[in-house]
Formats: C-alpha cells, structure tokens, sequence
C-alpha cells in the first residue's frame, strides 16, 4: 500500500525542470480522496467478505469477485503518506518512483511546513525565472533538492536541512548570492554550476560531507568539507571515498580544504585562476585519475601512496616545490609539464610507473632513487643530473632525454649503462641530447649498476658463444687429422708420398736386378738384407736397376 520514499538511489528525473500541478492543492488533494476510497475500500472489503460464501442474491461468484475488486482498490488508492517520510533515513530502500514537490513561489515552500512533516520523501524543485528568494523553514530531510534556472533568485535559505538523501544541484543561477545552510551535513551528490556571484556558504564548513563533490564556474573563495562527527539524531554516513571531486573554473578561489578523503575514483582541479593559495588533500591515499592545473604554491600530499590512472600537473607557475614523498605506484602516466616555477621534486618512495613524463620544469636535478620499472621515460628542460635507482630492472619502450644545461658533462648512459638495463620492448628507441647554446654535449645520467636479470642473460649468452666456438674448433682438427690419415694410407698403397707427407725409408734403383742392398745402420747397429728379394720393376729391355738406402 504505502511506499518508503527514502533511498540513497539518486532518481535522475528529479534534475529535469518540467511543469507540476500547484503543491499545496496536490497535497490536499492526495489526502482528500485518499481517505475516502480507503473508507469505501474497507468498507466494501468487510461486506464482501461477509457474503463471499453466498454472494449477493445468494451468487457466490459476484461474491468472490466483490472480494478481489475490494483489494485492488485499496491498493491502488493514494498513500497520503507518499511526502511525509519522518521515518526516512539514506539508506533505507528504495520501492519505487519518488514524487516532485516543485516550487514557484514562497507558498509552495509554505506547504511543506504546513502538513507538520520535517523529513520528505520527494525531490524538491526549485525554478521561476520570476522569484527572488525561497526560504525552506522546518524542513529537516529530502530525497533531492533542485535549484535551477530562476534567473531572478538571489537568496536561497534553508535553516534546518541537515540532510539530502541523494542529489543536491544548484544550477544556472546567475544572481543567486546568498546560500545559507547553517545546518546541513550530508548530500549523497554536491553539484554546484554556473553561480557566477555566489561568494560564500553559511556555516558551510562545519560537519558538511559528500560522496561526490562537482563546483564549477562559482565565486566560491573557500571549499572546505571537514567530515566531522555530527550532533543530528540522524544516522550520519562518516564514508570518505569520493566517486568525483570535481573543482574547476573557480575564479576567485583561495582554499580548497578536504583533509579527511581518503580516497578518489577521479580528480580534476583545474582553471582555478589567480588566487588560489592551497589545496590541502592531507589524507588522501589513494586515487584514480587525476589532474592538476594551475595549482597553488601549496599542495599537499602527504600520505598519497598510489594513483591507478594518470597523475598530470601542468601549467602551474606559481608551485615551486611538489613532495610526494609517500607515492609508490602510478599506473599511468607521471606528467609534470609547464610547471615553469617548479624547482624541487620529491619522489623518493615512486617505484614503477607506466611512462614518466617531465618537461618544461626548472628542476635542476632528477632524482628516482626507488624506480625500478617503467615504460617509456621522456625529460626534457634545464637540468643537470639524472639520478635512477641502482634497482632499475625493466624498461620497455622509448627514451627521451634533453637538456640545454651548460654543465651536463656524462656519457655514462650512452656508453657505458645503455646494456645494463633489461630493455624488453619492441618500440625501444632510445635519444640523448643536450644543446646548449647550439652545442652539443654529453647528459649527466647514471643507470648504476648491472641487474641480476640482465647479468645473468648474458653470462648464458657468453657461454653459449663459447660453447659453440670450442665445438667448431674441434670439429676442424678432426677432419684436418682425418684427412691427413687418409692422404697417408693412399700413399703407402701406391709406393708414393703425397703432399709433403713424411714416409719411412724406401730404396732408389741404383743397380742391377737381383741386387742385394747395402747395410745400413738402425738404432746404433748394422742391419742388412742378405735374402731380400728385389721385385723387377724395370720394363722390358731395360737394365735392371741397383738399390741404394735413401733417407729423408
């Protein structure tokens, strides 16, 4: 029958600015015709049981059917509590559409104190281009609130709001300049846009939290959220992981202060022109993407230990120094480009990063005592040293470094470490050049020493060469032998000696056939032949030769 009408779930529709009959009258009306179809509806259920066994006129079938046709009535009559939710807390659940109370004037928002409810489960619509102030009076809760498009509205008031179970928009009101919310503590979603001379918020600072922070294009000098405890009876939502912290185009910003987020899916504070003097983000530890620009001379972010997307800062003349001395990981790209005052970098604790990108700095020496890793490695400004971690292992991809220092004077890089790094990708290329005054000159970089990885690729590489060589060499002797081998056995065959090779003594012709050569000496002793049988060799018609003892 009733519906409760309070939920965290944010109902899109409630932003949209549409045309709805006159609240008050809507109210009255709800609770008119509600009370009497319930009165009939039961009226008609009790009699309907009576006669269900025998029905009018004794018809058990009418009966039955006067039976389902009660129910359905009474289910379907209005809930004349579908506004009043005092019972309502975010996050209670959500069982269907929440209505709009929409207010054009004061005594719409008169209605709302009227029916003696502080908690509302509707979403408030404010917007007459005609208006020039709404004061909310006693209401303590609602399902959203919508401010927008009343071009005349200069004064928005709500005395006791402490809570807004979904979204609170303030849109496209360009004489709006008093916001006054003394109480309020907790809005699911904070979207403020287009408020050109809104300067401040009345005790804005106190308790206020969010899950989700957008101020664009305001007059804002402060944005300050401590998340304190809260003194409302209220189940108050203490959760510090904002969804989105968007602050942009803020032209006359000083302080952004939101000490207690400890988390970020996405950040971006940018075009924040002139005045801005601190951005204090003090517990933040981890965050998504997030991008800087025109930051302040303070930044602070002490205990950042890791950033899942992108950390940019760019375009930041005024930040002379950036300590990030907690930041482990970013698993993006580490941009500092455009900072033109920037002098000082403090990134002792960074370990890997996707690619490290520093241009157009002041910074005089870089230093990356703890990285170990990235990807692709592009600095190029005015600097005299580069300083990487002695426990840099794995690179993958392009270098480029370039200065027009007058004092870079290394070539430690270029000749010496270039092989001590793992450089695992297939898009390597890898530039160094400094120009000073047209010249050209050496870097200051030291890659310190040979990783364990790299070392012992190569000690396998080595001995794999000499593996290979002493197997080659081997193989050259054997057949040189072999063949020599072979060359002698040939020649012992045939009687000859062939190519230079040494035989043992043989005999020349030197007498007639049947000859007995002469003795010759052995190891010291006369030896002879006394029965040796000459083979005639001689042909035919030839003298038969003599043999003498010839040696070589």
């Amino acid at each position: 029958m009733g519906q409760n009408l309070s939920s965290t779930k944010i109902n899109d529709t409630a932003l949209d600015v549409v045309a709805a009959p006159d609240a008050l009258n809507d109210l009255h009306l709800g609770i008119f015709f509600g009370g009497s179809f319930y009165a009939i509806g039961m009226i008609w259920f009790t009699i309907a049981l009576i006669d269900r066994w025998r029905g009018p006129n004794g018809d058990r079938k009418t009966g039955f059917a006067s039976v389902i046709a009660a129910f359905i009535l009474i289910t379907l009559i209005p809930d004349q509590s579908g506004y009043c939710s005092e019972s309502g807390t975010p996050y209670a659940s959500d069982y269907g559409p929440f209505p709009d109370w929409d207010i054009s004037d004061q005594s719409d928002a008169d209605a709302l104190t009227l029916t003696g409810c502080t908690a509302f489960g509707v979403n408030i619509r404010v917007h007459n281009d005609t208006i020039d102030s709404i004061e909310l009076n006693g209401v303590r809760s609602v399902r959203s609130l919508n401010v927008s498009s009343s071009a005349a509205l200069a004064s928005f008031q709500a005395p006791n709001l402490t809570m807004i179970n979904g979204s609170f928009t303030l849109y496209d009101l360009p004489n709006l300049t008093i916001v006054d919310l003394p109480a309020f503590e907790y809005a699911v979603i904070v979207d403020w846009s287009n408020l050109p001379v809104v300067w401040e918020v009345a005790s804005w600072t106190s308790n206020a939290i969010t899950n989700a922070l957008s101020i664009r294009n305001t007059s804002l000098l402060n944005i300050a959220f401590s998340g304190g405890s809260s003194n409302s009876s209220e189940a108050q939502p203490v959760d510090q992981y904002y969804s989105e912290l968007i602050i942009t185009e803020n032209r006359h910003l000083e302080y952004i202060n939101l000490p207690n987020i400890t988390h970020i899916e996405s950040c971006n504070i940018s075009g924040n022109d002139g005045y801005l003097q601190t951005i204090d983000l003090s517990g933040l530890t981890y965050t998504g993407a997030m991008f800087l620009s025109k930051a302040p001379l303070e930044l602070r972010f002490p205990k950042l230990e890791s950033v899942t997307g992108t950390f940019d800062l760019s375009n930041s003349p005024d930040l002379f120094e950036l300590d990030l001395n907690a930041l482990e990981n970013v698993y993006g790209t580490f941009s500092l480009v455009g900072n033109k005052g920037l002098t000082t970098l403090n990134v002792s604790s960074l370990q890997t990063t996707d690619s490290l990108v520093m241009e157009n700095n002041r910074i005089a020496a870089f230093e990356f005592p703890s990285l170990t890793s990235s990807t692709e490695i592009s600095i190029e400004g005015q600097f005299n040293s580069i300083d990487f971690s002695k426990h840099y292992s794995s690179f993958d991809g392009p270098v480029n470094i370039t200065s027009v220092s007058e004092t870079l004077n290394c070539t430690a890089l270029d000749i010496i470490h270039y092989h001590t790094i793992d450089f695992e990708g297939t898009n390597f290329n890898y530039t160094c050049r400094a120009s000073p005054m047209g010249d050209t000159r050496d870097f200051a970089v030291h890659f310190h020493y040979i990783s364990a990885k790299s070392a012992k690729t190569k000690r396998i590489i080595i001995g794999c060469v000499v593996l290979t060589l002493a197997i080659f060499l081997g193989l050259l002797l054997w057949w040189r032998r072999s063949r020599k081998r072979t060359a002698a056995a040939a020649a012992r065959e045939n009687g000859t000696a062939e190519s230079g090779m040494e035989l043992p003594p043989r005999y020349r012709r030197t007498g007639l056939e049947g000859e007995i050569p002469p003795a010759y000496n052995v190891g010291g002793s006369t030896s002879s032949v006394q029965s040796a049988e000459i083979p005639n060799r001689v042909a035919p018609g030839e003298p038969t030769p003599n043999y003498e003892e010839s040696r070589h």
